[in-house]
C-alpha cells in the first residue's frame, strides 16, 4: 500500500510542477519560484522514499491570495488542492 502511496504522490507532485512551469512562462511569481522548489525537495525525497512529514499546508491558501488565480476551476487549484489532501 505504501509503494502504492508514493506512486501517487510522484505523479500528483509532477502534475503540480508541470502546471507551475506551464504559469512561469507567461507569468513570472514569487508564488511559483517558492513553490516550485518546495516540490522539487517533496519529489526528491519521494524517489529516495525518504518522504515522512513533508507536506504544503496552505499552499492553496497562498495561491489563492495572490492576484493570480482567474478561477476555482483551474487546473493549478484542483491539482494543489489534490496533492494538499494526499501530503495530510
Amino acid at each position: 500500500m505504501e509503494l502504492e502511496r508514493s506512486k501517487l504522490l510522484k505523479n500528483q507532485v509532477q502534475i503540480v510542477i508541470n502546471l507551475i512551469q506551464d504559469r512561469k512562462r507567461n507569468n513570472e511569481h514569487s508564488f511559483y519560484d517558492t513553490l516550485l522548489n518546495r516540490l522539487y525537495k517533496i519529489y526528491e525525497l519521494l524517489k529516495e522514499e525518504r518522504l515522512r512529514n513533508e507536506n504544503i499546508n496552505g499552499a492553496m491558501r497562498a495561491y489563492l491570495d495572490t492576484n493570480l488565480v482567474k478561477s476555482y476551476s483551474d487546473p493549478l487549484v484542483i491539482e494543489l488542492d489534490k496533492l494538499e489532501m494526499l501530503l495530510k
